[in-house]
C-alpha cells in the first residue's frame, strides 16, 4: 500500500529478458534505499514491484509481461527517470490517498502546461473506467496522487502544484506519452458493490 506522494527519482539502469517478462536494475539515492530490504514493495511509477536484489544506489525488481503490457514500464528506455515511492509504514504520514500500485490502465497525455505558477495535466482514459472518476475525487498518475478537476467523458484534467512538477517525472512528460492511471480504490470496491446488489434486485 501507498499514499501517491512520491519519495524520490530513480533511473532504468539495465534491462534483462526473463522468459515471461524482464528483469529491471534501478538507480537511487542511497537514502532512499537504506531503509529497504529483499522482498520488500517499492512503487515505479505506481507499479507495486517487489525488491530482488539491492546494493548502494541500485535495486532490481522482476517485471512480468502482463505488467509491461499494461503499464507504461514496458517502453522505458535505458537511463530513463522513474517515481518511486516506499511502502507505507507505521511511521509514514499518510499525506496523499491509498494508492495500491495495481495500475488499472496506462492513459494517455493529452495536454500538458507546467504552470505560472501552477501546472496542469490532461489525460484520456478508456470508457470502461468512467465510474471510478468523480470530480473532486483522487486518482494515481505514475504514482502521483492527484486531485479530479474536469472530467469528460474522454478526459481528466488535474492541477499540479510546482513541488510536484519538480520532486517527480511529471515535467519531463510529453504529450502523447503513456502513463499509468489507478482509479481510487475506495470507488472501484463501492462500484462493484453497487453493480452486485443491483444485479440481484433484477434476478
Amino acid at each position: 500500500m501507498f499514499t501517491g506522494i512520491v519519495d524520490t527519482i530513480g533511473i532504468l539502469e539495465k534491462v534483462t529478458p526473463l522468459s515471461n517478462g524482464v528483469e529491471g536494475e534501478f538507480s537511487a539515492p542511497s537514502s532512499f534505499l537504506e531503509r529497504f530490504g529483499i522482498g520488500d514493495s517499492v512503487a515505479v511509477n505506481g507499479v507495486c514491484c517487489t525488491v530482488m536484489y539491492i546494493k548502494g544506489e541500485i535495486f532490481r525488481v522482476q517485471l512480468l509481461q502482463e505488467t509491461l503490457s499494461c503499464t507504461n514500464l514496458g517502453g522505458l528506455q535505458l537511463e530513463e527517470p522513474v517515481n518511486l515511492e516506499r511502502a507505507l509504514s507505521p511511521d509514514k504520514t499518510i499525506g496523499g490517498h491509498f494508492v495500491t500500485g495495481h495500475v488499472d490502465e496506462a492513459g494517455v497525455v493529452k495536454m500538458l502546461s507546467k504552470g505560472n505558477p501552477f501546472g496542469e495535466i490532461v489525460v484520456e482514459y478508456g470508457a470502461a473506467f468512467q465510474p471510478f472518476l468523480v470530480q473532486k475525487g483522487s486518482v494515481s498518475v505514475d504514482g502521483i496522487g492527484l486531485t479530479v478537476v474536469e472530467l469528460t467523458n474522454e478526459t481528466f484534467s488535474c492541477h499540479v502544484i510546482p513541488h510536484t512538477m519538480k520532486a517527480t517525472i511529471l515535467s519531463k512528460k510529453k504529450i502523447g506519452d503513456k502513463i499509468n492511471i489507478e482509479y481510487d480504490l475506495l470507488g472501484k470496491y463501492a462500484y462493484r458493490f453497487y453493480t452486485l446488489e443491483k444485479g440481484k434486485h433484477h434476478d
